[in-house]
């Protein structure tokens, strides 16, 4: 059975984008799956417009309350049952992050973990907010 579904290109990936792109098709031994580059190309701009479109801190205060505090805002944490504000959201960096429990990230890993989801689906509902079109071809197919 063959399925469909969006990979995540890393951003601070060491290949330059313009050698991914020699390979007509790549595989990923960790989710064996095989990919083909131009697909990658546009799931990396849809993640790029996405979060162009939508502030982490924005994101973050549909689930706690925010206090800024210098260029940082600062909450109680929804992963865990907090007393006093430990996560921290930068939106110069674009991230945020709680100390006591050690979870964070971008805006689609802080999805991923308040939302339970996978990154595909993170990916379709985040882009539905902000009105971002994703690409309608596949980006990657299973190789059984």
């Amino acid at each position: 059975m063959k399925q469909i579904f969006y990979i995540p290109i890393l951003e601070h990936s060491n290949v330059p984008l313009n050698i991914r792109i020699l390979y007509f098709w790549m595989f990923c031994p960790r989710t064996g799956v095989y990919l083909h580059p131009a697909s990658q190309l546009l799931t990396i701009d849809a993640v790029q417009d996405i979060k162009a479109r939508l502030s982490i801190e924005e994101l973050v205060r549909q689930y706690t309350p925010l206090t800024k505090k210098g260029r940082n805002f600062v909450g109680l944490c929804p992963f865990h049952n907090d007393t006093k504000p430990s996560f921290l959201v930068s939106p110069d960096k674009g991230i945020c992050y709680c100390f006591p429990c050690q979870k964070g990230g971008d805006i689609f890993s802080f999805y991923q973990l308040i939302e339970n989801v996978d990154f595909p689906q993170a990916l379709k509902d985040l882009s539905e907010r902000t009105g971002v079109t994703l690409p309608d071809h596949p980006t990657g197919i299973n190789k059984d």
